[in-house]
């Protein structure tokens, strides 16, 4: 069955009294029809359990669904859950995400809820402005009320990511244009008695390496030279890579192993340079360097006088004037290792909240600085492990979305020395739900005073938060309260609004209000004299109940038609189906469960 139209989010309700009654009227009318859906799918194997499946039709990685509305029909998924259990109800979630790979859940952008185990929707029945370029991911999720239980629990879920847009046509990789050699001019290597040492910049060749291309470049270098010349080259190069759009780097030739005894004729050397880039055709240039040996024997130099003693700078007794170290040098003892601590943690510490609210940020901070084990082993990393998410840092922020099964979860801290042992704690916190609460109030009461011509008695219900609560009361006539409950005179007839500012020991707070319509009693009212159990005209009367936090809405309404004791009724049931509501934390429709 298909749910053609999910509900929108709660929160983007209008707020005028009319059009919340229609909204209400809806969301009313869409929840009896949710509940009087067929189930299916039940299993009699017992041994497994129940699933969830997605079949997208057609299941590709692009669509091209832009201004589209026939493509977007032709898009669908169809959702099954399978191997469900008969004495079980069950719910469907399906969620549209925005970039899900990329950001997670946090760009979600429509959900609804259905009670049933069979749905089936189109890329157009999700009503969404489509974007080109842009990936989307559909998560369904299937949640299991058992018998005897009041809660749905999450137990399986499955996705299907596609992009929106055209499918990206490849194009041929474009070929690598060479790059550009240049060497200094007229390589001469004098073969001479005092110039055999290798490394001597007189025999270096430098040479310079452009690159042309818009792109970086990896260049591999090749020498290639005649068996017969008497010598061998080595090849030192600046930079691995070579940046693009004129971007240079050097290298340079250099003779090695060889000595005044070789006979070495004059030749070249072939240095051939393969270049390589990502999505681009490879390509090579060569140049061919020659070079020319000049002999330049001299006389062999004079014998130095040799100098005996300790010639090592590290010695006590280095003498700066020595030419051969005689074996004398004499060593300062070297410094103690140093001892490990034995408690490279005892001074860490840390701030933990002891309970936190969903939906309400959290600070979580540490400092190891301070700990025997930081100047030792160099430094270290602050972890946290929360909800299964690891993050690093001396400080974090992490908001919790649910409340955890039994109201605590684990907080594993862990500091890992940078070159040594890594030590781990956990703490037990609480998590709790978001500041919610109601506004609820009698019926129209006889005043104490001759100035008014009415009283109404107001109470407010708080959950969630941190306790305790401060509260702060508004009348239109400018009248104040702190009271978690006050009888308010009214002295004028008419509609009345009253507002009311909660604020847990945290610092969090919501609004709620109420609208409540006085009558002058006095002046004839017929409706005053009738009796509890007798009809009233047919017609909403201004009493309520108003929910805030988590995200959820209830509003029941009474009408004249019920007696009084009918009207408690509704009212006391309204106040459980709110308490109810406080515990989801996502957009829903409740069914009329509670009987």
């Amino acid at each position: 069955m298909i749910c053609d139209n999910p509900p929108p989010p709660l929160d983007n309700m209008p707020q005028s009294a009319t059009t919340s009654k229609i909204v209400v009227t809806r969301l009313l009318i869409l929840s009896l029809f949710l509940m009087t859906m067929p189930w299916a799918n039940v299993s009699a194997n017992k041994d497994s359990d129940p699933y969830i499946e997605i079949v997208v039709t057609p299941q590709q990685e692009y669509y091209d669904v832009v201004d589209n509305e026939s493509a977007q029909r032709l898009v669908r998924f169809e959702i099954d859950a399978y191997d469900t259990e008969v004495e079980s109800s069950y719910q469907i979630k399906i969620a549209l995400y925005e970039e899900y790979v990329a950001n997670g859940p946090s760009d979600k952008i429509i959900s609804a809820t259905y009670n049933n185990i069979n749905v089936s929707i189109t890329l157009e029945d999700l009503s969404f402005e489509w974007i080109n370029g842009t990936q989307y991911s559909i998560i369904a999720e299937l949640f299991e009320r058992q018998s005897g239980e009041d809660d749905f629990q999450l137990i399986n879920s499955v996705s299907y990511d596609f992009s929106v847009g055209k499918s990206p046509v490849a194009e041929p990789d474009p070929t690598l244009v060479n790059v550009e050699i240049t060497c200094d001019e007229g390589w001469q290597i004098t073969q001479n008695e005092t110039r055999l040492v290798q490394g001597d910049q007189t025999f270096v060749l430098g040479c310079t390496v452009q690159n042309n291309n818009a792109v970086r470049v990896v260049p591999v270098y090749v020498l290639t030279q005649h068996q017969d010349a008497g010598i061998e080259f080595e090849i030192n190069i600046e930079n691995p890579l070579i940046m693009g759009n004129g971007s240079t780097t050097n290298f340079t030739l250099e003779p090695r192993d060889w000595n005044l005894s070789m006979i070495i004729p004059n030749g070249s050397v072939l240095v051939q340079i393969n270049i390589s880039a990502d999505g681009w055709q490879s390509n090579n240039t060569s140049i061919e360097i020659n070079y020319s040996i000049i002999q330049e024997i001299l006389e062999p130099p004079l014998v130095p006088v040799m100098i005996l003693g300790c010639t090592n700078i590290m010695a006590i007794n280095f003498n700066p004037n020595a030419t051969d170290n005689d074996g004398s040098c004499i060593f300062p003892e070297p410094e103690p290792e140093p001892t490990p601590p034995d408690c490279p943690v005892c001074n860490f510490t840390y701030q933990i909240p002891s309970q936190v609210s969903i939906d309400t940020p959290a600070t979580f901070s540490a400092d190891a600085t301070l700990t025997d084990g930081w100047d030792y082993y160099g430094g270290a990393t602050i972890s946290w492990d929360i909800d299964g998410i690891v993050v690093n840092g001396d400080e974090i922020e992490h908001t919790f979305t649910s409340v955890p099964t039994g109201g605590t979860t684990n907080v594993t801290i862990c500091v890992l020395f940078n070159s040594g042992p890594e030590n781990c704690q956990e703490e037990i916190i609480s998590v709790n739900v978001s500041l919610a609460g109601y506004i609820s109030h009698s019926s129209q009461l006889e005043p104490l005073t001759d100035e008014a011509i009415g009283a109404i008695h107001f109470a407010v219900e708080v959950w969630g938060g941190l306790a305790p609560y401060s509260y702060e009361w508004q009348f239109d006539d400018g009248t104040k309260s702190t009271n978690q409950s006050i009888l308010h005179e009214f002295s004028e007839a008419g509609m009345k609004n009253v507002s009311l500012v909660v604020q847990d020991a945290r610092g969090d707070s919501i609004n709620l209000s109420a609208q409540v319509d006085i009558i002058n009693e006095s002046k004839g009212d017929d409706s005053a004299n009738i009796d509890e159990n007798q009809e009233m005209p047919i017609g909403p009367e201004s009493f309520g109940v108003v929910v805030t936090g988590g995200g959820a809405l209830l509003l029941s309404t009474l009408m004249y038609s019920n007696g009084k004791k009918k009207r408690e009724q509704i009212l006391k049931k309204g106040q459980l189906l709110a308490m109810k509501s406080s515990s989801s934390m996502e957009n829903s429709i409740w069914d009329d469960s509670i009987k």
